[in-house]
């Protein structure tokens, strides 16, 4: 009996060291905790806690709670496949409240066992400080076009309060700060962001630091986020042609689609031949059909006889940039016509 018992205490003992572990690694215990800082009334402040998933099952969060009603948190995703990750987002509600806040959330998961995890955040609002708009969202941007946002901010305490620089998180964001009125203990300034030209495509999101002369609190972050669109979108992304035989046109059909009107200059490729009707009207749309002759002059070429394959891109030039949109064309070449024309036995 004796033994019995002992033996239920090592595996209930395993058990739990295992449960810690696991947990562990769905969300490792220094990324449970995330400190805002200050930030200003009305400002936007949110931040993800990713969970990963280790198991051989699905992990399913079930719920989540809060302690503090400064703090809303949301499931982001409540399924999340083996291997795979997911988030739940911390909202920290500067618009409803002020001063020093913390909270604590409660993470439940109810597959593949029952886990509860607690994430703690906290962070300083001030009511001194009001930013219009609360953040710096630039929404879709042209890629290579650039865009610039204006924000107001207020500051009311004291007189000789100051903007000291504004630190941007990415080489691409610049941001500028200019007083314009300074009454008592009234501060206004107007503040510049400039999403450079250079900006690379895809979704980008951070903060801008704001640097003051306040020892008490010196720096506050401002919001930013936005998604650099490439100018021209192509449907399909890529063309893959398979076999083909040199010199014998395959067709297929492209869709070009772009935000604003756009006429096509030209239609090239270092490797085929194209040919396609051009619109005669300026469109949001246009749906091509492009005759595609493979090259046999790079089919010749030593690394392709070796390979049998070749690789290169449909070039798309239109008034919409000075830069062609590319198509990535691959296809790979019949081995008996190659050697008909060659003259080189495979």
């Amino acid at each position: 009996m004796r033994f019995l018992v002992l033996a239920c205490a090592v595996v209930a003992q395993s058990a739990c060291a295992l449960h810690a572990q696991s947990v562990s690694d769905v969300l490792p215990s220094n990324q449970r905790q995330h400190d805002f800082g200050a930030v200003p009334k009305a400002s936007k402040a949110e931040h993800r806690f990713v969970l990963n998933n280790p198991y051989s099952s699905d992990l399913i969060v079930q719920s989540v709670r809060t302690s503090c009603g400064c703090t809303t948190p949301t499931i982001l995703d409540k399924v999340i496949k083996p291997g795979e990750s997911g988030a739940v987002l911390a909202k920290f509600n500067s618009d409803r409240f002020t001063g020093e806040k913390k909270a604590t959330v409660t993470v439940t998961l109810s597959q593949p066992q029952y886990t509860e995890i607690q994430l703690n955040v906290r962070g300083y609002i001030r009511s001194d400080i009001v930013l219009q708009p609360y953040e710096a969202a630039f929404g879709s941007v042209p890629e290579g076009a650039g865009a610039k946002l204006a924000l107001e901010l207020n500051y009311v305490g004291r007189g000789d309060w100051t903007i000291k620089e504004i630190t941007c998180p990415f080489s691409f964001l610049k941001a500028n700060f200019e007083e314009v009125s300074r009454e008592g203990q009234k501060v206004r300034y107007a503040i510049e962001v400039l999403l450079e030209g250079s900006a690379p495509e895809g979704y980008f999101e951070n903060q801008l630091v704001i640097h003051t002369n306040d020892n008490r609190l010196k720096t506050f972050p401002v919001h930013v986020s936005g998604k650099v669109d490439k100018p021209l979108q192509t449907a399909p992304t890529s063309l893959a042609l398979g076999p083909v035989k040199p010199n014998e046109p395959i067709s297929k059909r492209v869709t070009l689609t772009s935000k604003s009107e756009f006429s096509i200059l030209d239609i090239s490729s270092e490797v085929a031949e194209i040919r396609f009707q051009a619109p005669t009207r300026p469109s949001r749309a246009h749906m091509l059909q492009l005759t595609i002759a493979p090259k046999v002059k790079n089919a010749l070429d030593p690394d392709a006889l070796l390979d049998r394959e070749v690789t290169g891109k449909i070039l798309i030039k239109t008034d919409l940039s000075d830069t062609a949109a590319e198509i990535p064309l691959s296809f790979s070449l019949e081995t008996d016509k190659l050697a008909e024309i060659s003259g080189v036995v495979p």
